[in-house]
């Protein structure tokens, strides 16, 4: 998830799986939309969620909002919404990512609300938090992101999961800036 630094509040935002973000951040970093959306960071986090997805909504802004008719179920589509019944809504999307929204509504205080059906998605942990010019600049990713190859975005994709998998920057790695503990993350 790329946002500004110091700024860790999910609710109402939009987050993807690794290809999904990959996808997001090689259009968001190349057009420069980072930049405007003020973008300084990239966090891992893994997120619980009742698969019982909804419509995707459009969630930006700090603090989140979102744009659409989905209020509590977590909001699923083909990243870009590529060619997809219902947008990828209920597709495995292995070839474009997928993207999600996260409506506060649907967010659990705990792993057993979202058990018993209560809430619809759950923040387990911050795994990592990233400079965004470390796997863009440092190792390239931007280039990478502009290759046209299959699968889509493949080298971009390895760069962005090496920037999460080691600090080492000279294994591809990133150095953690840290952040908050999940329990602090909304």
């Amino acid at each position: 998830l790329a946002h500004p630094p110091g700024l860790y509040n999910i609710s109402n935002q939009n987050t993807a799986d690794v290809l999904g973000d990959t996808v997001f951040t090689c259009m968001d970093v190349s057009t420069g939309g980072t930049k405007m959306d003020h973008y300084g960071v990239i966090s891992h986090y893994v997120i619980a969620v009742d698969t019982r997805y909804g419509e995707y909504s459009l969630c930006n802004g700090h603090p989140g909002v979102c744009v659409g008719y989905e209020y509590f179920h977590v909001g699923r589509e083909a990243s870009i919404g590529a060619g997809y019944p219902n947008g990828g809504q209920c597709s495995d999307n292995d070839d474009i990512g997928s993207w999600f929204s996260l409506p506060s509504r649907g967010r659990c205080d705990s792993m057993s609300a979202l058990e018993k059906g209560e809430c619809t998605w759950f923040v387990e942990k911050r795994v990592k938090t990233v400079n965004i010019t470390c796997p863009f600049d440092t190792h390239k990713m931007l280039q990478a992101c502009t290759l046209r190859e299959t699968p889509v975005f493949s080298t971009a994709q390895a760069i962005f999961s090496k920037a999460f998998s080691s600090d080492d920057e000279s294994q591809g790695g990133c150095k953690d800036l840290g952040g908050p503990p999940a329990a602090e993350i909304h």
